[in-house]
């Protein structure tokens, strides 16, 4: 994987750096994403003249946590706003129970 679409990686010895790019996203994962991801840190893992790895994100946030868009295809769901109605369901459930 040459380029990366999602995220930017750079080492500078001894730490290699990952940074999450997508600050129009809050930087939420995409399974593609998680793939970037992997294989920067697989790179680094390789790489002798890295110790350390360091990731980071930029924008206004870290990272917004998974993108819905991505968990409703994963999930068959139609649109974002079935997701969240089954999500929410869920949770009712799940507190109920405990």
């Amino acid at each position: 994987m040459k380029g990366y679409q999602d995220i930017l990686y750079e080492v500078n010895a001894p730490s290699a750096i990952i940074t999450l790019n997508r600050p129009d996203q809050l930087n939420a994962f995409t399974l593609h994403t998680l793939k970037e991801i992997r294989h920067a840190v697989e790179s680094a893992a390789d790489d002798p003249a890295v110790v350390g790895i360091i990731l980071t994100g930029t924008g206004r946030g870290f990272s917004a946590g998974l993108d819905m868009a991505a968990l409703a295809a994963a999930t068959g769901c139609r649109s974002k706003r079935a997701l969240l109605a089954t999500t929410k369901a869920r949770r009712r459930r799940a507190s109920r129970l405990s």
